[in-house]
């Protein structure tokens, strides 16, 4: 399911990069957070940073995309995982910390600014 949803979110970030342009950061940006989100919710539940990379190699053409997904990848690999028992909203709450990061990180960023 959490695949199948990352998929979805890599392949609809690589079409942004057209998308956006035409109705501004917003569109990017919110394809940005939902990726952030996605990935860190990924990492907290255990999937392999090898794994991850992957994904997003075999779905998305090299560029400009790319590598920003790999960036935001590495940056949610950078934030350790914590485990279940300290309870779920916690881990909600590190996600839901990551996206808004993220988000923000977008809208600061050149690519907000076309």
């Amino acid at each position: 399911m959490k695949t199948l949803k990352v998929a979805v979110l890599v392949a609809a970030i690589s079409l942004s990069q057209n998308v956006f342009a035409q109705e501004g950061e917003a569109s990017f940006c919110v394809l940005t957070e939902k990726f952030a989100e996605a990935y860190m919710e990924g990492r907290q539940a255990g999937l392999k940073l090898s794994a991850a990379m992957q994904e997003v190699n075999s779905g998305t053409p090299a560029g400009k995309a790319r590598d920003i997904m790999h960036d935001i990848i590495k940056e949610a690999y950078a934030i350790p995982r914590y485990e279940s028992y300290l309870g779920d909203e916690f881990q909600k709450h590190v996600v839901n910390d990551f996206a808004d990061r993220m988000y923000l990180k977008c809208l600061n960023s050149d690519l907000a600014n076309r």
